[in-house]
């Protein structure tokens, strides 16, 4: 016969809670603050303390001692990694996108998944060439097929993304007129109408000509 002792013993209940009522802790799940309100002492020796929690969205909800942790006034990376005391992923990845905004620079590419475009890592060397180059120029001289419409719209993409482009002027044969235009409205359109760019009036393609 199996007999559990769920009585605390004399060196379990030396124990003393981590938090006590009023401590600010953080829920390192959700991110969120909040007030210990509530103590709950172990029931047994295989338990650990309890705390009943306010968060700072208002819920109310209880934890185990190692599921929250302590409120840490500091901006010190450092610090807050000692002592595990992490954002959620949310946040990460706004300050993140906030940085790369901040700091963009050539080796960047902020329309990688503006397009509606199959992603073909070739098409986008020509867009990294052409904001490598001081003088911003480029010639793409790929074999036929390989997509050099679509390398030209990535680089005028990138250009609107970067609030560095005000207008392109399109110049191609007759034959190839409709094909330019197809290209530009299928692949590069969001949903502005017919051109992809925003219109002439606010700075988009100037037009196709023959």
């Amino acid at each position: 016969m199996l007999d559990l002792d769920l009585d605390m013993s004399p060196q379990d209940s030396v124990r003393e809670a981590k938090f006590k009522i009023g401590d600010e802790v953080v829920d390192p799940i959700s991110g969120l603050n909040g007030t210990v309100v509530k103590v709950e002492e172990p029931v047994c020796n295989w338990m650990g303390f309890q705390y009943e929690v306010v968060l700072s969205n208002g819920t109310r909800t209880t934890f185990e001692q190692d599921s929250l942790q302590e409120v840490f006034n500091t901006n010190d990376v450092y610090e807050l990694c000692e002592n595990r005391n992490f954002a959620n992923y949310d946040d990460y990845m706004i300050v993140n996108t906030l940085f790369k905004i901040d700091n963009v620079n050539n080796n960047t590419i902020s329309t990688l998944r503006a397009s509606r475009t199959q992603f073909k890592a070739y098409q986008f060397k020509p867009l990294l060439k052409f904001f490598a180059s001081p003088q911003k120029r480029i010639l793409i001289a790929d074999e036929v097929g390989l997509g050099k419409t679509i390398e030209a719209g990535h680089i005028l993409l990138e250009l609107k993304a970067r609030k560095e482009f005000r207008n392109a002027l399109i110049v191609c044969p007759k034959s190839l007129r409709e094909k330019w235009r197809a290209e530009m409205e299928q692949h590069l359109d969001r949903g502005t109408g017919s051109d992809p760019f925003g219109g002439v009036e606010s700075g988009g393609v100037a037009g196709i000509m023959l």
